[in-house]
Formats: structure tokens, C-alpha cells, sequence
């Protein structure tokens, strides 16, 4: 009977081992599960994908920003077909936040390279860019993207231009 006694004492003081440690230990676990919930990034659902594009020269378009947006520009690039015998070749293509008030901000995309498609129009060549970036435009702004020609006589040279500048949008209060 002692010895049962024993046996019992033994797993009731085993038993409240396990209920106090299962308590401290508990609460980080929970605390974890709380913390996993409340923190979440509100960012993402917020985000809607935007894409501007132009066809024409190298002049290239300009975009006002919508009221109540802001434009987080990550990528752009252009594509352009120049004549062959006239030479020339796309120079630089380049992305320009402007506000109101004279003050922007640009990013060039890294040396453009040519594309030879001699195989399916001799007559010409193209030339293309593109860049990654991380430019800000808060309503009102102008968002820019052009191509300067290098060497490319004014009409002459080239055919047309196809860019493009996206990212997402965030909407503000």
C-alpha cells in the first residue's frame, strides 16, 4: 500500500510539473499565434497593378497622375524600329516624375541594344531598353517616358516606338 501511495504521489506531482510548465511555455505560443494574427501587411491588398504604354516616336508620352492614387513605377521600356540605311540608334530611354512646381526626378535605362530582324524587314533595326527602378508619383504628378534618338535625323530614321512604364498604384486618404 506504501508503495502504491507512492506510485501516486509520483504522477500527481508529475501531473502539476506538466500543468506549470505547459503554462509559461504556453504563453509565448499563444502570444506568437496572437502577433501572427494582428500583424499583417496592409500594403499588399492595396496594391493595383497599372500599366502605361505609348506608340509613336521618340518623343514618347506623358501621364497625370489620378487624385487620390500614388504610382510606384518599377519597370519601363521601350522598343524602335530605325531604318537601316539611315543609320542612327536609340540613345537613351529615360523615365521623369514631375511635379507641378519644376521639381523631378529621372531614371535612364541602362545602354540600349539592337535587335537584328534582318531576316524579316532588312530595311530595319531595332533597338530596345528597359530598367527596373523604384520612382514615386503622387497625384497631380507627370510621369514621362521618351527615347532620344542618337544620330537619326529628325522623320528620317525612325518608324515608330512602342513603350511601356508600370508598377502599382496605392490608393491615399
Amino acid at each position: 500500500m506504501n508503495r502504491f501511495r507512492h506510485y501516486v504521489l509520483m504522477a500527481v506531482g508529475f501531473a502539476v510539473l506538466v500543468m506549470v510548465v505547459g503554462i509559461f511555455s504556453a504563453g509565448p505560443a499563444i502570444a506568437q499565434a496572437v502577433r501572427a494574427a494582428l500583424v499583417q501587411n496592409r500594403d499588399e491588398p492595396a496594391r493595383q497593378p497599372f500599366k502605361l504604354q505609348v506608340t509613336g516616336g521618340f518623343s514618347g508620352e506623358q501621364w497625370k497622375v489620378p487624385a487620390q492614387k500614388r504610382y510606384v513605377i518599377e519597370q519601363y521600356s521601350m522598343l524602335c524600329s530605325v531604318d537601316r540605311a539611315n543609320g542612327g540608334a536609340l540613345g537613351d530611354v529615360s523615365v521623369t516624375v514631375a511635379n507641378g512646381l519644376g521639381a523631378s526626378v529621372e531614371d535612364h535605362a541602362s545602354a540600349p541594344h539592337s535587335i537584328d530582324f534582318s531576316n524579316i524587314n532588312p530595311s530595319q533595326i531595332k533597338w530596345a531598353a528597359s530598367a527596373t527602378t523604384r520612382l514615386y508619383a503622387d497625384p497631380a504628378d507627370f510621369i514621362t517616358l521618351e527615347g532620344t534618338p542618337n544620330g537619326i535625323a529628325s522623320g528620317a530614321g525612325a518608324h515608330s516606338c512602342v513603350g511601356s512604364v508600370s508598377g502599382y498604384a496605392i490608393d491615399l486618404p
